[in-house]
């Protein structure tokens, strides 16, 4: 860092810096997104469960046909039982879920795999919503990466917005290069201060303070040896 430029030093540590904040939002974003999509995902369980509240006449099985087993659908599953132990309505046939329901929210293990499971009683009927878990969790982090992926995004946009507000901060100290790389050995004219940032001014106030010492002293030296050529 010591040999680099000032540009170079500036861009460095402002990248770092919108690299680490990028880092961070991403994963505060993250995660506050699987917890409102896991919020989301019980809301709608529970609905469910409360739109069956009213219940389900007892026959409602005999009434409805059985899909085919590929059809079913065992991500979303729901069940209603009486509360005398008779299943009335399942959605999907195969994923039976345990007949002694733990009222309200609930993981539960069923043949191998894991359910999110409400459990809702009414008067007359216990109504079961499960979802599974390890879909509804890869749902919550595409949900989680749609978020995240704009900070991703936007993070060399912002570098190469600090790229060009570095070069532009810097134009001035260019200007001044630029003003001395073109003189001749013996301009010693003072630099022009006008629309220098308030950090490089005093810089170039010292500068022209040495060419007007280093011209006086030329002018001394220019006197001294006329006086002594006119003694000689």
């Amino acid at each position: 860092m010591k040999a680099t430029s000032l540009r170079i030093r500036l861009i460095v540590l402002m990248g770092l810096a919108i690299v680490l904040a990028a880092l961070l939002q991403g994963a505060l974003a993250y995660r506050n997104a699987l917890a409102e999509a896991d919020a989301l995902f019980d809301y709608q369980m529970r609905q469910t469960a409360l739109a069956l509240r009213a219940g389900l006449p007892v026959d409602a099985r005999a009434a409805s046909p059985l899909l085919p087993p590929e059809d079913e659908n065992h991500e979303f599953i729901v069940q209603v039982w009486t509360n005398e132990g008779l299943r009335i309505f399942e959605s999907a046939f195969g994923a039976a879920l345990p007949q002694m329901a733990v009222l309200g929210f609930a993981d539960v293990p069923v043949r191998g795999t894991t359910y999110r499971v409400f459990s809702l009683q009414s008067p007359a009927q216990v109504i079961q919503v499960a979802q599974n878990l390890q879909v509804r969790r890869q749902m919550a982090r595409t949900l989680a990466w749609r978020t995240v992926w704009p900070i991703a995004l936007l993070a060399p946009l912002l570098a190469l917005a600090v790229w060009w507000v570095v070069g532009h901060a810097l134009r001035p100290v260019e200007r001044v290069r630029r003003e001395l790389a073109g003189r001749s050995a013996a301009s010693l004219a003072p630099v022009a201060e006008a629309g220098l940032p308030q950090e490089v001014q005093p810089l170039v106030q010292e500068l022209n303070l040495l060419f007007a010492r280093v011209q006086q002293a030329f002018a001394s030296q220019q006197h001294f040896v006329a006086d002594a050529a006119h003694a000689l």
